[in-house]
């Protein structure tokens, strides 16, 4: 029994020895926060704005997003949109938290990134270069991709980048 008894003993301590690297690698090894699903509706072509939407997933702590850039557009600010009093209003948001593991839906009539003074006009299929800034996760970069939006229902036009021919 005492030899069974040692090797237990030279077991448990070869345990102990490498547990703080375990915890140690885990700590180092915090995922980050992800960014994915990113989309800009295309703009009307006389317009100088765009907005965009992304989808993020919070890491393994809580962050803060800091900001964002795109090299079409001169300035990028994150916004949201809601109702008061019957009023579509949008408002610059400074920071937003993110919290460990929490899924964030950047979509139209909530959060979305204002692209300002855009440099060129975006077409359908093209790829928008968007870099968000977070506290912890640093820079992640995305890109967006321009999308056509589905024409107003009461509008009743066809589509006109699409021509039907029968």
């Amino acid at each position: 029994m005492t030899g069974g008894m040692m090797g237990f003993k030279r077991g448990m301590w070869m345990l102990v020895m490498l547990l703080p690297l375990s915890v140690q690698a885990a700590g180092n090894d915090v995922p980050p926060v992800q960014v994915m699903s990113a989309w800009v509706p295309e703009p009307p072509s006389v317009s100088r704005n765009a907005a965009a939407y992304v989808t993020v997933l919070g890491g393994g702590q809580n962050d803060i997003l800091l900001g964002a850039t795109s090299p079409v557009a001169e300035v990028v600010e994150l916004h949201e949109t809601s109702v008061a009093g019957g009023v579509l209003r949008m408002r610059p948001v400074a920071t937003l938290p993110v919290s460990a593991r929490q899924r964030i839906e950047f979509s139209p009539g909530g959060l979305h990134f204002m692209l300002i003074n855009l440099s060129k006009p975006l077409r359908v299929g093209e790829k928008v270069p968007l870099e968000l800034r977070f506290e912890k996760s640093g820079r992640i970069r995305t890109e967006a991709e321009v999308r056509s939006l589905p024409p107003a229902p009461a509008a009743g036009a066809e589509d006109m980048h699409h021509h039907s021919h029968h």
